[in-house]
């Protein structure tokens, strides 16, 4: 691989005589249809059998007056490169911006790098290729290299990856290097052969500002992935998908997995393909499926398509401009019966997501995004920015002891044990940035039993509890009534009390309908209790043995 620098601006034109569709189109996974015609090429992506797209492409020997049109996308993707590159912003991960901007970020990186094998001998003619012979993948000629400390600063560096993360995935010969900018290269396989069939390569050239991302010429991606498993295949219980190995790596990081995981991590290469996945589901039939695609309108076009090909749906998702030249986009829906639904981008979510796969039977599968950044890695690195280096499991699964000690030591022991019970389901969800409810009894003498519905919330560094409803059940009458008052009012004078009350205050409480609170300033409270509910009044203030 050679970096060239790009010292001028290059107009549309300029990039349209510089770069062949169908060159930008191969950087994406396209493949030649052999059975095209003379004068045009065709170019499949995807299964030939069932192609997430056909485009077909006119005058492909000469750049600036080529043009194409997709047989399968909406009849506005046709026209010049930079049509093509527009329609198919999301596929480039590289780009930050949208519209015309993005596309000119795309194909100035584009040019930026050259995409050809590197290392290969001298005496071997380097193979180009050319339209009616395609260039052979050969691994030998990309001579990947074992990764090591002193050559993994774009991973440890630049993207945050802890020394471990790095070491687990090394050890079982899921990294390499290559060439001599020693950029990463995560290896492709077929699902269930061990021969390597495509390298997904990452690199950073702070000279150029260029975030590398390519993979190899005359390699396949239609139906190859990487795929990082700690355990033998048949062994697997769980499949996790991601868009890029870095993606994968980030995850398993934040949520703290070890090599001692029965799980698989499966790299689909920017875009998912239905070869792809078929190829998975005959070598782990019977595991669990997550997808943890990015959080953005592909990320959850890719959600869809996955669900529907686990149920041997030919179901298409895609996303498209929401008119040609828009920087708004719509996700486009296709059923096998005929059937098309949109969802504008301003109304996608994982809710919206997740209630389209209920609707539809497609729930099978978990879909996971990251709390913080487009991305896993992006979450990542703002956790490191952020969060002193540490991880964010290591933190909330502090905060969950922290507050489990506390509760303890004030002698809410019901609800200390329910969160241990529930200690796993609990940082799943607090990592997520979701509340977690609970309810339980917070306490109770021997006629009254006080219990709180709430929430538990990551604040800062802390685990907090906050009560949303309180019932007072009569041991002797069986009648509850609201307790909620209460808790309202000792939150107006700044007093939790899960932080400032013990178990046994709430207990005198409702034996005496009483209740002191020490401090600067003591405070003392009177209850009275009614079918309506119980209600508390401030009765005295006390500083310094003085009667307010």
């Amino acid at each position: 691989m050679y970096l060239k620098k790009i010292s001028t601006m290059y107009t549309f034109n300029e990039f349209r005589a510089r770069i062949p569709i169908q060159e930008i189109a191969r950087s994406l996974g396209y493949w030649v249809n052999p059975a095209g015609g003379e004068k045009f090429l065709s170019l499949f992506l995807g299964n030939p059998k069932h192609p997430e797209d056909e485009i077909v492409i006119f005058n492909p020997k000469d750049p600036a007056k080529s043009t194409y049109f997709s047989r399968m996308a909406p009849a506005t993707d046709k026209g010049n490169l930079i049509n093509f590159v527009q329609n198919r912003l999301d596929r480039f991960g590289s780009t930050t911006k949208g519209g015309f901007a993005g596309v000119n970020e795309v194909l100035s990186r584009y040019l930026s790098a050259d995409n050809t094998p590197i290392n290969v001998p001298s005496y071997q003619p380097q193979n180009k290729g050319n339209d009616n012979h395609p260039v052979t993948f050969d691994i030998k000629a990309w001579a990947p290299k074992t990764l090591n400390d002193s050559n993994n600063d774009f991973l440890t560096v630049r993207r945050k990856l802890s020394p471990k993360t790095i070491d687990d995935f090394r050890s079982r010969c899921h990294i390499y290097v290559t060439g001599r900018h020693n950029t990463i290269a995560f290896p492709f396989r077929k699902p269930g052969q061990m021969e390597i069939t495509n390298l997904e390569m990452r690199n950073y050239f702070p000279e150029n500002d260029v975030n590398y991302k390519s993979f190899c010429k005359g390699g396949d991606k239609s139906s190859s992935c990487w795929i990082a498993n700690f355990v033998p295949y048949n062994q697997v219980t769980d499949l996790y998908l991601f868009e890029s190995a870095i993606d994968a790596m980030s995850f398993y990081e934040l949520q703290g997995f070890s090599k001692q995981t029965t799980s698989a991590f499966i790299s689909v290469g920017g875009h998912v393909t239905q070869g792809q996945i078929e190829k998975l589901i005959k070598v782990f039939p019977n595991t669990k499926w997550h997808c943890c695609f990015d959080k953005d309108l592909s990320g959850y076009s890719f959600d869809i398509s996955v669900a529907c090909w686990l149920k041997g749906k030919n179901n298409k998702s895609y996303k498209a401009p929401e008119v040609p030249g828009s920087e708004k986009k719509v996700l486009h829906i296709h059923h096998e019966d005929g059937k098309h639904e949109t969802i504008h981008e301003d109304h996608v979510s994982l809710d919206t997501i997740k209630e389209y796969m209920k609707r539809n039977d497609l729930d099978d599968i978990e879909i996971i995004k990251p709390a913080r950044g487009k991305d896993w890695n992006e979450s990542l690195v703002l956790y490191k920015r952020f969060d002193m280096n540490l991880s964010p499991t290591e933190k909330i699964t502090q905060a969950v002891e922290d507050i489990i000690s506390r509760l303890d030591l004030r002698g809410y022991h019901g609800l200390s044990e329910q969160i241990q019970t529930k200690r796993n389901e609990i940082i799943k969800s607090l990592y997520q940035r979701l509340p977690y409810p609970f309810n339980g009894i917070i306490a109770q003498s021997n006629m009254y039993e006080m219990s709180g519905f709430g929430k538990l919330k990551m604040i800062g560094k802390e685990v907090c509890l906050e009560i949303e409803n309180v019932n007072i059940l009569d041991k002797c009458t069986q009648k509850n009534a609201s307790g909620t008052h209460i808790v309202n009012f000792l939150r107006k004078e700044n007093i939790d009390i899960f932080k400032n009350l013990s178990s046994n205050d709430l207990k005198g409480l409702l034996e005496k309908k009483s209740l002191t609170v020490s401090g600067p300033v003591e405070r003392k409270f009177q209850c009275t209790a009614s079918a309506n509910g119980w209600k508390l009044t401030l009765s005295a203030l006390k500083k310094k043995g003085v009667e307010c």
